[in-house]
């Protein structure tokens, strides 16, 4: 399995890497480039593993930027070799239609390539359908996205797919529930959670091995009404997160609530212990183990 980090801050990539010697799964979105793009894919490229291109679809659909299908494929024909994986131009969450047609015109510009985008499943009404018809068409990696702007494909759609198409590959967007991915196990990905938890005055996660568990801790002011009951001081085993930041990364209290990018570094590598946790678990049983003693 492997987990992608969407960013923002790509700056925070490097300084991640030089850390930990350690490289990261990255998904940036086409809608947000601004210099991001060519950081990632020249200037960063050695400190990333896989690169994934996200469409913006999300930031389109809700009205925060304009793609359109023509532009993209001019993108995608100039500099899609430079990622690992590319997604389609969703940009519809309410037209499974509307995004199947996309997905052809794509596949038509891009036909030159060894790769194809990889399809967003949405529908609302039958995702486990629209899910199938890009099984027929071919695809073998396909993503399942929002049903609408907020609302997420049911676990029981991806438990139904799981079990009866098991060699297909899965990527689930803005998802790094633990539970979900113990339970289900995709094939990639992806949350901006990290950075959103690291804004300013922000929270860090940290794996305990102990119990193979991750708890999300508040960094702010402690006699702030918010971050009373989560501060990361009140924390029972705070001593041994305390260690853990020293022996690490050479980091302290003051240093992570002060720079936001040590709180970057932290939640990042939480993130990789989390994916080294799921990859050391026994596979899910196929279809036809299941029950099997």
């Amino acid at each position: 399995m492997k987990l992608f980090q969407a960013v923002a801050h790509v700056n925070a990539v490097p300084l991640f890497y030089r850390n930990t010697g350690r490289k990261l799964n990255v998904l940036v979105s086409y809608a947000f480039q601004e210099g991001n793009i060519s950081k990632l894919t020249k200037t960063y490229r050695s400190a990333i593993d896989d690169l994934y291109l996200d469409s913006g679809a999300f930031s389109v659909f809700t009205g925060r930027k304009k793609i359109s299908l023509k532009e993209y494929i001019i993108f995608l024909r100039k500099y899609g070799d430079q990622f690992t994986q590319c997604f389609s131009l969703d940009d519809r969450f309410d037209n499974a239609y509307h995004n199947f047609l996309n997905q052809l015109d794509l596949e038509e510009a891009l036909k030159d390539k060894p790769w194809t985008p990889i399809p967003v499943v949405h529908d609302f009404a039958d995702p486990y359908g629209e899910f199938e018809m890009y099984v027929d068409y071919g695809h073998t990696y396909v993503a399942l996205g929002s049903m609408g702007a907020r609302k997420k494909i049911p676990l029981k759609i991806l438990e139904k797919i799981r079990s009866n198409y098991p060699e297909i590959k899965i990527h689930m967007f803005g998802s790094l529930n633990l539970e979900m991915l113990k339970r289900y196990r995709p094939f990639s990905a992806d949350s901006a959670g990290w950075m959103h938890q690291a804004g300013k005055g922000g929270s860090i996660s940290y794996w305990r091995a102990s119990e193979n568990e991750g708890y999300t801790l508040n960094m702010g002011g402690v006699d702030s009404e918010a971050s009373e009951k989560n501060h990361i001081k009140k924390c029972p085993f705070y001593k041994e997160i305390e260690q853990f930041w020293a022996d690490r990364f050479g980091f302290t209290y003051d240093s992570i609530l002060s720079d936001a990018n040590e709180r970057y570094i932290l939640n990042f590598y939480f993130f990789t212990q989390v994916e080294d946790y799921l990859n050391s678990l026994e596979p899910l049983p196929t279809k036809g183990q299941e029950g099997a003693e």
